[in-house]
This record gives C-alpha cells, sequence and structure tokens, in this order.
C-alpha cells in the first residue's frame, strides 16, 4: 500500500536494517526520508542517490529529530546497538536514543512509529544489558499516545561472521 504523497522517515538508512528498510519502502513507492550524521559521506551521497532525501540529525539533539520528523507519516526507528562488538554507545545511550525517538516522533505529530526491537526483549528481564535496553525502550513507546508497531527481528546470520564468533574456525575445515 504505497502512498508517494506521505512520507516515512527511516533512521539507520545507511545501515543493514534500516537500508533495507528505506529500499523496500522506494520500491513500493513511498517518499523516504533518512536522517544521517553527515549527508556529504559517501553512504549518504550512495542513499540520495536512489531517490531518497537525507537530512542530517542527531540522536542525542531532539530539535534536529523534529525537524526531520516534519511533516512525515511514519518514523523507523533503530537505534545503535550498545552490545556490537566495539560499540561506543552505552546501554544507557541506546534507551536515552530509543526514547528520545520515540517522544520526538509523539511531539512533531508522527501518525505511526515502529520501532525495531530484539526478539528477546519482553516483560521478563534477559540479564543480558544490551537486551534488555530493547525492553526498557519498548515499554516506553508504549506509554506514549502515537500509534506504533514494535517489531522483534531475530538475529541475523551474518552476527556469526566477524572474527572468532563463526560457527567454525577455519582451521577445522576439510580442504
Amino acid at each position: 500500500m504505497s502512498n508517494p504523497t506521505k512520507t516515512i522517515v527511516v533512521l539507520g538508512a545507511t545501515g543493514q536494517q534500516g537500508g533495507a528498510v528505506a529500499a523496500a519502502l522506494r520500491a513500493d513507492g513511498w517518499t523516504v526520508r533518512a536522517v544521517v550524521c553527515d549527508p556529504s559521506a559517501a553512504r549518504a551521497r550512495a542513499l540520495a542517490a536512489t531517490g531518497v532525501e537525507t537530512v542530517r540529525g542527531d540522536l542525542g539533539e531532539p530539535r534536529s529529530l523534529h525537524a526531520a520528523f516534519s511533516g512525515a507519516h511514519g518514523v523507523f526507528s533503530v537505534q545503535p546497538n550498545s552490545g556490537q562488538a566495539g560499540a561506543t554507545v552505552t546501554n544507557e545511550d541506546e534507551v536515552r536514543f530509543g526514547t528520545t525517538v520515540a517522544d520526538t516522533a509523539e511531539r512533531s505529530g508522527v501518525a505511526h512509529l515502529v520501532y525495531s526491537s530484539t526478539v528477546a526483549a519482553g516483560p521478563t528481564p534477559t540479564g543480558v544489558a544490551h537486551l534488555d535496553t530493547k525492553s526498557t525502550i519498548e515499554r516506553h513507546v508504549r506509554s506514549l499516545g502515537i500509534a506504533h508497531t514494535i517489531i522483534r527481528p531475530a538475529t541475523f546470520m551474518e552476527l556469526l561472521l566477524p572474527p572468532g564468533m563463526g560457527l567454525i574456525s577455519k582451521d577445522t575445515c576439510p580442504s
């Protein structure tokens, strides 16, 4: 059900998940606006070349998000994950970013918010801080007056590919 007169704002559009969402929305005829740190960066320029509007925004700056969300029908929210190897984002940052996006979407008059969580989230704490952050954000989203959808994607297979994370090591592979 495309609607080229309505804009969907996609966070994380230069990454895998947000990029896939932006591409799927564009393929379905939606107008897509991507919030990026630097519109002149190579990935942002490549995204713009596909017809996606890129706007500067910072998850730590609600004013920049408000400007990006202005006039949008929907927002797809995915934040940097504090649990990624080498992450510079803390658990507190992730919760702050996720709740700020939700609050700003509501205050900006966005009709629908989609929050990308994790399959491990839910009402019972897991004891794994970087998973429980998503449960905290989910509770916050549910407490707001904005129409919302929470998705809980399962673990992606490419997470098994970084060094030291594979299913089998190179030394055990038959030649």
